[in-house]
Order: structure tokens, then sequence, then C-alpha cells
């Protein structure tokens, strides 16, 4: 799995994707989405992949906004 932040890389890891497995920064931005705790403004948009997408995939997602998605 791989997590970026405003189409910047942040963290990935192959293996298991439990809540444990990933940093304290991670878990501070996401955290509370796994534990089932309400957000305040942290979280805006996210989105899964059944497949590993490129950087430049990353930035043309990031630019076209909500309208493309």
């Amino acid at each position: 799995m791989t997590i970026y932040r405003d189409c910047v890389l942040q963290e990935s890891k192959n293996g298991d994707a439990y809540c444990g497995a990933w940093s304290s920064v991670t878990m501070q931005d996401i955290g509370d989405l796994f534990l089932g705790r309400n957000f305040t403004g942290k979280l805006d948009d996210a989105i899964l992949f059944n497949k590993e997408i490129n950087q430049r995939e990353v930035n043309n997602l990031f630019t076209m906004g909500n309208c493309c998605l």
C-alpha cells in the first residue's frame, strides 16, 4: 500500500496493511478512520485502487480534482 498526501508520497509498504504497520505520521492523519472516530477536516478525499498507480497518475488525479473521480 502506498499513501500520498496532497500529491506527495508519504509512505509505502509491502505486506500487511493493518493499522499497526504504519508510521505515526500516517496514523496521525488517517488513524481515526481505522478507529471509527470522527474527523475534523483532516481527510477530504480517499481513493483505493486495486492496482498500483505511478506518480504521474497520482499527479493527474490530484490536478483533476473531484469532478473527474
